[in-house]
């Protein structure tokens, strides 16, 4: 778990693992920024017009391993993340 907060959090959903974001959990810590280790978080200014509504910031794929049968994403290239305040993590970030 990357947030201490949940204000990100990580669901399987047909087949499809979801991640969102809720800006109003984010305590600003920037654990989930230096635990990234695609570098896929940067902090936006974006406002929101509800901060406590969970957006969903980035889907990927999963399909069961072929080791040990957990589902696992399929990889692909990672699309930008942005949070909050403007401040980059890394080229890449989630959409919102």
């Amino acid at each position: 778990r990357m947030c201490p907060t949940g204000a990100i959090s990580l669901t399987v959903e047909d087949g499809t693992l979801v991640y969102r974001f809720n800006p109003g959990r984010c305590s600003e810590c920037e654990l989930c920024l230096r635990s990234c280790a695609q570098h896929a978080i940067e902090r936006s200014a974006a406002p929101a017009s509800d901060p406590f509504e969970a957006r969903e910031t980035y889907r990927q794929p999963v399909a069961p391993c072929r080791r040990c049968g957990s589902l696992a994403p399929i990889r692909r290239p990672v699309s930008p993340v942005r949070l909050r305040d403007g401040r980059s993590a890394g080229a890449s970030s989630f959409s919102q």
